[in-house]
This record gives structure tokens, C-alpha cells and sequence, in this order.
């Protein structure tokens, strides 16, 4: 919608309007590229909202003019990352979690089997979050035209009232919305004569078969599992089955041109992963498929997105991870406590392998490994045909590591930088479509979906605070949920998108 103000006329000035919003880096990335779009357009931009954390400050210093209510407050606090070690609270009702893992940079099981963070994944967490801070510190410093040291010394000052950060050239304006508006025409930015009209949401229309050209976009969102994609309030779950299905049967769909992968996930089960990676494979040999990754497209993620012909991803992506980990609990401490007696009958090599009741047996770690590190060498075998890559320039990149989606593509794991609107250009451009596309977006909801999502809405803004407050600890728990299975999982770090302001 940004893109249809950039290319019309009447456009002259687009005001953003915050209220509340909580920004993921992707999004910065792509509000970016929109809101340069419009400059490019000659569109002037405005700011006005209540209060701003780091990533909507991001937001707001790409517009020529920023204001806000005196009641306001600029929160640009910096950037951190919680490491949830459960290990010792494990220990305390008799349980723990044994893990295999390859390689020492694929830290996803360190929640559970540390208690303080690795070596190896605080250098991870130092290196993102540090990039991302630069990464914020150009956008404000060139949007606010203030030298990156001025920026650093205000902010630790605490610039936090309005008339602070305006003093500190944060800041255009502190004043009431009707007070703004009429600051904006004192500035000359709107015409006497010219009026801010509201842009009102679009509304979802039922997707009619027909001529024109349709552009699939295949969301693949929250972790990732082997049957059906759900969600609840552990937070989203694709399908790798159900959406490989998706894929394939949007092959022989007579008026779909082409297909957007849009992912944001850290990954998850193994098989549910590649099979994705193969229908996407698969549907490349009968249309154009992109790959454009939003927040995060890491492990299984990435794994998924080698399946497109392309890649894109956002300069603060969070991608790449190859790598492998297992994982199970085990609860005879707790048994023990329980005085619970386990007596043991079997036949087989590996009878209790996947029991919760004990742990693995030196034996059982030795099996378990050289069967893990089968499907270690399928990713690297999968990512290196995919990307051209020898196995020993793959090496340093591979082991669990992960990149931002600038060193990504300088390390050929992902071919452009570029948000959703880049893919879209990209796809529309090689199709060489005459007639704007239609975009319809996949899963669909379900009849029984579409009913708890009526009969649960009104509670729909309290589930989402109580996410917001205990989302790292519902992302172990949705982990934690998988290791049972005992299957191979292949899951970045998931603390690391944790949402902060």
C-alpha cells in the first residue's frame, strides 16, 4: 500500500501513526526500503506516536519529521538478549536433558543442559546484537543528521521526556495531534488546502479463480513440525507434511504464476524440513519460486528455503544454523524421588533408547551420534549443491553458526539483501506479468479455525500480552515438547528473537 502512495500523484505527505506497535528487525528492514521509496518519490514522511522503543526509534528516523504528545516517552534503550538456562531448575525435580549435538555452535540445547551461556554462543549473541546496533545507529544517524557519537552520548544521557529528546534533536515536535498537524503546514510540508486523509485497512476478499495472474505466498511461520500446521498460544507451528503438499499442488494451479516461501522460523524437525526443501525443489521445475526471509529463517529454515531458486534476506535476518541436535529428557531422578521402581525387560539392541526413564548409555551416545551425523552431512550436502559451495568453504560457515543476512550473502548462503516487496518485484519481473498479480497467502484457515478465532478474539489481545511476558519461556516449553520424540531437530537459538521493545 506504501508502494501505491509512492506511485501516485495526489501523494505529497505520509504520516505514520504509532500506537503501541512492537517492531521486529525484519520489519525496520522493510519499513526501510518502503519509506526510501517514497523519498525516492518525492513523498515527504512524518512520524507522530506516544512512546517508541529502539526498534520503532528505527522506524521513526527514516521520516523527515517526528512528533509526540508530551506525555510521551522515547525508550531507545539498547539491544539485549536473555540466555534461559534451565538445567540446575531441571535438577531440582529430578530430571535432566542429555543432548547430542553437531557442532559446538549449535547451541539450541545449551537451554537445557546449562545453566550460564557458552562461550561460543555469547560470542554469537555479542556479534548479532552488535551488528544490529550499528546497524541502528546509521539509520538514526543519518535519518536525525546527527554524527553516531552525538547519538551515543545522548542516549546515555537517558533522553526519555519529549522535551529531552527534541532538545537532543531526537525529535521534531512535541505537541498534540491537532498541534502537529498544524506544525506540519507551518513547515510548509502540507498545503493549506491539502487534508491528511486516514488509509484504512484493506480488507480480505475471497480468492475468485479467473485470468489474472496469481502470486502465492506460502507463509512458513514458528517452529517447524512433521504432520499439520496449528497454532496456539506456545506460538505458531508449520507443518512440513501439510505445507509440502501445499507446495506441490500449487504446480498444476492453472492461474498461480509464481510462488513466494515467506519464512520466519528457527526451525524444528528434521523431516518436516526437507520435506518442504523437496516440494519447493520440486516446484521450481514448473514455476519461478522465491525464497524472502523475514525475522529469522535459520536451521530448518534455511534448510527449507534451498528448495527456491532465490533467497532474499533482510540485511538483520537471522539465518543460516547448520546444523543438528537431539535431545531427551531424562526422569528417573524424579522417579527416585518418588520412590517409583523401574524393572526392566527387553530384547533388541536398543530397547530404551527413547525412554524417558533413563538416560543414554555410552553405548546408546555412540549410536545415536554416528546416526545424527548422517544428517548433518545431508544439510551440508543439501546446502553445498544448492549454493555452489565446495564442502571445505562450507565448513567455517556451517557447525551451528549463525549470520545476519548481510554476511549471508557475502558468504553465498543467501543470494540478495532484500525485504518481501524485493522478492515480489523480483518474481513479477521474471514472469514478465502485464497485469498487477493478485496475492493470495497460504495455509488458508479452516472452518474450526475460523470458529475459535471468532469465539476466542475477544480475549485475543491478553493472549498476546501474556506471550509477550513469558515468550521465551513458552519457546522452551514448545521445545521441550518435541524432545520425547527423540527424532533429529534442526533449531537455532530461539531466545534470540525474543520481543523486546
Amino acid at each position: 500500500r506504501l508502494r501505491r502512495l509512492a506511485d501516485n500523484p495526489r501523494t505529497e505527505l505520509v504520516v505514520f501513526r504509532s500506537a503501541g506497535a512492537k517492531w521486529t528487525w525484519s520489519q525496520v528492514d522493510e519499513m526501510h526500503n518502503a519509506i526510501s521509496r517514497l523519498h525516492r518519490a518525492g513523498k515527504r514522511t512524518a512520524w507522530y506516536g506516544a512512546s517508541v522503543g529502539t526498534r520503532g526509534y528505527a522506524v521513526a528516523a527514516l521520516c523527515g519529521k517526528i512528533g509526540m504528545p508530551e506525555a510521551g516517552s522515547v525508550q531507545v534503550q539498547g539491544i539485549g538478549v536473555d540466555f534461559v538456562g534451565l538445567a540446575d531448575a531441571l535438577t531440582l525435580v529430578g530430571a535432566r536433558v542429555d543432548a547430542i549435538r553437531f557442532e559446538k555452535h549449535k547451541s539450541a540445547p545449551e537451554s537445557f543442559t546449562r545453566r550460564r551461556i557458552s562461550k561460543e554462543l555469547k560470542a554469537t549473541y555479542r556479534r548479532i546484537i552488535g551488528a544490529r546496533w550499528n546497524h541502528f545507529m546509521k539509520i538514526v544517524s543519518k535519518g536525525r543528521q546527527l554524527s553516531a557519537e552525538r547519538v551515543e552520548r545522548v542516549l546515555r544521557d537517558g533522553a526519555v521526556a519529549p522535551q529531552a529528546a527534541k532538545a537532543a534533536a531526537l525529535i521534531d515536535a512535541v505537541a498534540e495531534p491537532v498541534v502537529f498537524e498544524k506544525l506540519l503546514r507551518k513547515w510548509n510540508w502540507l498545503a493549506a488546502d491539502a487534508s491528511l486523509q486516514p488509509l484504512r485497512p484493506q480488507m480480505h476478499r475471497r480468492t475468485r479463480w479467473g485470468a489474472r495472474p496469481r502470486i502465492a505466498v506460502i507463509v512458513v511461520d514458528g517452529m517447524i513440525v512433521d504432520g499439520r500446521t496449528s497454532k496456539g498460544l506456545s506460538g505458531a507451528q508449520t507443518g512440513g507434511a501439510q505445507t509440502a503438499r501445499l507446495l506441490s499442488s500449487l504446480g498444476a494451479a492453472p492461474n498461480v504464476a509464481g510462488v513466494i516461501l515467506r519464512l520466519n522460523t528457527g526451525g524444528g524437525a528434521v523431516w518436516g524440513s526437507d520435506a518442504m526443501f523437496h516440494a519447493a525443489k520440486g516446484l521450481s521445475r514448473r514455476k519461478p519460486i522465491v525464497a524472502s526471509m523475514a525475522s529469522m529463517a535459520a536451521s530448518g529454515g534455511y534448510w527449507t528455503a534451498l528448495g527456491a531458486d532465490l533467497i532474499f534476506a533482510n540485511p538483520s535476518t537471522i539465518t543460516g544454523s547448520i546444523g543438528i541436535w537431539i535431545a531427551k529428557p531424562d526422569l528417573s531422578g524424579a522417579l527416585r524421588r518418588l520412590q517409583v521402581g523401574v524393572d526392566r525387560v527387553s530384547t533388541g539392541p536398543w530397547p530404551f533408547v527413547n525412554s524417558l526413564k533413563s538416560g543414554w548409555s555410552p553405548a546408546e551416545q555412540g549410536m545415536i551420534r554416528r546416526s545424527l551425523k548422517r544428517y548433518y552431512d545431508l544439510f551440508l550436502a543439501r546446502v553445498a549443491k544448492r549454493r555452489s559451495l565446495s564442502l571445505s568453504a562450507l565448513g567455517p560457515l556451517a557447525g551451528g553458526r549463525l549470520w545476519l543476512g548481510d554476511s549471508a550473502r557475502r558468504h553465498q548462503l543467501v543470494d540478495r539483501t532484500g525485504g518481501f516487496m524485493d522478492a515480489m518485484d523480483y518474481l513479477t519481473g521474471r514472469m514478465n506479468l502485464v497485469q498487477t498479480p493478485q496475492i493470495d497467502f497460504f495455509p488458508k484457515l479452516s472452518f474450526s479455525e475460523r470458529v475459535r478465532s471468532l469465539l476466542f478474539g475477544v480475549v485475543s489481545s491478553q493472549i498476546k500480552q501474556i506471550r509477550s511476558l513469558v515468550g521465551p519461556w513458552l519457546d522452551q516449553v514448545a521445545v521441550l515438547a518435541a524432545l520425547p520424540k527423540a527424532q533429529p531437530l534442526a533449531i537455532a537459538p530461539i531466545q534470540i528473537e525474543s520481543p523486546k521493545p
